[in-house]
């Protein structure tokens, strides 16, 4: 039985502003001969083919697209109210919709309890409140209350029906109100609670040897977040309109945030970023749930208050000396979490957000235990020493601070701390967890993160985002910020760039004719032939996309004439196109000449890229693939174990890479399997 064939992966090449510079130029004087007899003595494959013609795309006509945000919750809750009636409608009023969004900006109606419940499970990113009014069933609440996300649950009864006796039996429901107003008093205390109390943290294993996979994804994100806090922190930008007008549409429905908002756009000031930050508004909560949850869109809008945050934190620091300093910080840590910190003593443990402390330990204390009756968390005090300075600013804040009282020290977001140890305190029904600040990570994932950041230091701040996230496999996320960058910029060489780079993004959404156009734009704009190679390079991986091979051939030729006639060759392209072409030859049938081009492509990768680059996975793909067609499955095992560990090192989680290079894998591995039983 004949197993499936693995898919090979082609690489297409992102135009960076340092292509310009470079002077290189195609001499068009060349005769057709001459430039045949140049490449193939550089050791390049030659199809001997017409040039190619100008790119016919099959939009002809200009498109205008529009960056669209795709942000739909912006805080850590979700209140959902579940109306049941004999006539199965919502007789939830608008008045009373209105007077919960001024509590929890994102409120959910219901009639039907499956859609609820359904909507329910969908919830990833947020803490669940539930106001159930009407005919409240008991198997509705025995459906939903070990829902993970839900926190509360409050029985509605304002025409004061007799109370049902099986409400005891689930600690969720907080209480029967027959006054909104009285429910609103009880939830606007347990929100602020959650808002207060939750924390994302990332636990890295001590040991790598039991779980590789969840260990790598958990840094490598982290990785990514340091990239994002970078791009943040490099370019100066003042321009905090777009801020605004998001937050006026997010909060329209809330008449103290619209207030919070006129009086920013009227007095704020780089100065008094950690006095807004400390409001008792939504500007904390919508930040660090953006960074907790990595809603990159929301974060490029809160990118200036960001940076200023983070600044005026690092300006306080440098005034006064934290060593030997402890911090105290109260948490509710969901079971699930605790029990993984307490196998990992020795380990670091990691978060993206901005950290609030305290250096008075009862006040953190008073944030520790979890709501009575609540079973699914265990009460956390963290106790943090700070022994030095590392490259994340923590500050005494509370002379900038809406709560002086709190006694607040505040890190700047992507600290790591080192876990020394975990003691129960019975008396207090507490555990105490001691960390140490530290600025230990892993030196490989560093090395990517500083090679990734040198092509994402443009002046305009939409096309590093715009990378980062094409980078991290967010294609509609990509394709927003490139489109703003076009809206943006006005250099024709540049705008080249873009148009290529939002090619590359339309033809991983399979938008292949749009891509096309997009291609066309870009070699219209761009006068230097050097800088065309890499678009020919892609309209070919485009082209194999289609299953077009003549075509894809056509322009994988054109950007290898280029090329080879540069006096300072592009490396990183020249590997690119090889390892392409490596997969040409494999179609067709010339298997000895396409593990030469993997090698080579390899020998140049290993040496210009960090060594868990994901390009370098993608040569060993193909290697892999090689070796399969060669009938070598022990190889092509060996190749594609080595693609797919590079990729869980260097790309978030179920990244489409990662995913085809470990199907290639399984492939492989029934290749093998089939090849050794025949042998018996």
């Amino acid at each position: 039985m004949a197993t499936e064939r693995p898919k090979t992966g082609y690489q297409v090449a992102t135009s960076d502003w340092q292509i310009f510079t470079n002077n290189g130029r195609f001499d068009n004087k060349l005769p057709p001969s001459q430039r045949l007899i140049r490449a193939k003595s550089a050791g390049y494959k030659v199809f001997v083919l017409p040039i190619p013609k100008p790119v016919k795309p099959k939009h002809t006509k200009p498109i205008t697209e529009k960056a669209q945000p795709q942000v739909d919750n912006v805080e850590n809750c979700v209140l959902v109210w579940l109306h049941q009636s004999m006539d199965g409608k919502s007789k939830v009023s608008q008045e009373s919709k209105t007077q919960l969004q001024q509590i929890v900006n994102s409120v959910k109606i219901f009639a039907d309890p499956t859609e609820c419940q359904r909507f329910m499970s969908s919830v990833r990113d947020e803490k669940i409140f539930v106001i159930l009014s009407g005919a409240v069933e008991e198997n509705f609440v025995s459906n939903i209350h070990e829902e993970k996300q839900l926190e509360s649950i409050y029985v509605y009864n304002p025409n004061k029906v007799k109370e049902e006796s099986w409400y005891s039996q689930y600690p969720e429901i907080r209480g029967i109100y027959t006054t909104l107003v009285s429910l609103c008093e009880q939830l606007g205390k347990d929100v602020k609670y959650i808002d207060s109390t939750l924390l994302s943290f990332e636990i890295m294993e001590k040991s790598l040897s039991k779980n590789l996979s969840k260990q790598s994804q958990q840094e490598v994100m982290f990785m990514y977040d340091q990239l994002f806090r970078d791009i943040v922190l490099k370019v100066p930008d003042e321009n905090m309109e777009d801020m605004y007008e998001f937050c006026e549409e997010k909060y329209r429905k809330n008449e103290d945030a619209q207030t919070f908002i006129k009086q920013l756009r009227k007095t704020y000031t780089a100065n008094e970023a950690i006095w807004c930050y400390t409001q008792d508004q939504f500007l904390y909560r919508m930040l660090n749930k953006a960074l907790r949850t990595h809603q990159y869109d929301t974060l490029y809008l809160l990118r200036v208050f960001i940076r200023h945050l983070h600044e005026q934190i690092a300006k306080i620091q440098a005034t006064e000396s934290i060593a030997g300093k402890k911090l105290y910080r109260g948490l509710p840590m969901d079971n699930e979490d605790f029990e993984q910190l307490k196998k990992n003593k020795g380990g670091l443990l990691s978060t993206s957000m901005f950290l609030s402390t305290s250096v008075d330990r009862e006040v953190a204390l008073g944030f520790a235990k979890p709501p009575p009756g609540n079973n699914k968390k265990v009460g956390v005090l963290m106790e943090i020493t700070v022994e030095k300075n590392t490259g994340v600013p923590v500050a005494n804040i509370a002379a900038n601070s809406q709560f002086k009282n709190e006694k607040e020290w505040l890190f700047s977001m992507g600290s790591v701390f080192r876990i020394n140890s975990l003691e129960h305190l019975s008396n207090e029904g507490i555990w105490v967890v001691s960390l140490t600040l530290t600025d230990e990570h892993d030196q490989r994932l560093t090395a990517l993160k500083e090679h990734f950041k040198k092509s994402m230091e443009n002046s305009n701040n939409c096309l590093n985002f715009a990378k980062l996230m094409y980078q991290l496999a967010a294609w509609k996320k990509s394709e927003y910020f490139y489109l703003m960058a076009l809206q943006m910029e006005t250099s024709p060489q540049l705008r080249s760039v873009l148009y290529n780079n939002l090619a590359m993004v339309k033809g991983e959404l399979q938008q292949y004719g749009i891509a096309l156009h997009y291609y066309n734009e870009s070699l219209t704009l761009e006068d230097r032939v050097s800088s065309k190679a890499t678009t020919y390079n892609n309209i070919a991986t485009l082209y194999r996309k289609q299953k077009k091979m003549d075509k894809a051939i056509e322009y994988f030729q054109k950007a290898i004439e280029i090329c080879d006639t540069e006096e300072t060759k592009d490396e990183e392209l020249v590997a690119i196109l090889h390892t392409n072409i490596s997969s040409i030859l494999n179609d067709q049938g010339k298997h000895d000449e396409a593990l030469q081009k993997c090698h080579e492509a390899l020998a140049i990768q290993t040496r210009i890229f960090p060594e868990i680059h994901p390009s370098i996975a993608c040569t060993y793909s193909s290697l892999a693939n090689t070796m399969s067609h060669k009938k070598l499955y022990t190889k092509a095992v060996e190749y594609a174990e080595k693609a797919f560990n590079i990729d869980q090192q260097s790309l978030p989680p179920e990244h489409p890479q990662t995913l085809l290079h470990k199907n290639n894998l399984e492939i492989y591995k029934q290749q093998l399997e089939q090849h050794q039983q025949s042998d018996k």
